[in-house]
């Protein structure tokens, strides 16, 4: 169904690819061969968004009013691409369509992102640890002044 729709719109056969399933590591690796990933709504990716960028694939969102609706435009906002949060339907679909038409700007993102990904908060395992770590001995030292 997927094939005749996109068919009926002027979408070239060979776009929509459907592969089997495959291992978490394969999954992911594959997600660096896209463009941009267009993300659902009302329920937003999740752990997908947090795959996609850590594979260097650029996502776009729509930011709703819910929680589910809002996890991709935090995870994009935690590694500063801001640019591909939008508000409205109109705005995510003009923002696909430029997008698609901005190769190179794409091109630009995917490698920033591989290069500087796995060095931003969002990612940085080390460093979160030692926050998390920090922040829980000083709810322990504030419990034992009380």
């Amino acid at each position: 169904n997927l094939k005749a729709e996109a068919t009926k719109r002027g979408v070239a056969e060979g776009k929509l690819i459907f592969t089997p399933r495959c291992s978490l590591a394969d999954h992911i690796s594959r997600q660096e061969h896209g463009d941009l990933l267009l993300d659902t709504f009302p329920c937003n990716a999740h752990t997908t968004a947090s795959d996609a960028l850590f594979a260097g694939l650029p996502l776009l969102t729509l930011r709703g009013e819910t929680f589910s609706s809002r996890v991709a435009a935090s995870i994009l906002k935690a590694v500063g691409l801001d640019d591909f949060i939008t508000d409205t339907y109109e705005s995510y679909e003009e923002k696909a369509f430029q997008l698609a038409h901005e190769r190179g700007r794409l091109q630009a993102i995917k490698q920033a992102l591989r290069t500087h990904i796995k060095s931003s908060d969002l990612y940085n395992t080390t460093r979160f640890t030692k926050n998390y770590e920090e922040c829980l001995m000083r709810i322990y030292q504030e419990s034992q002044q009380a």
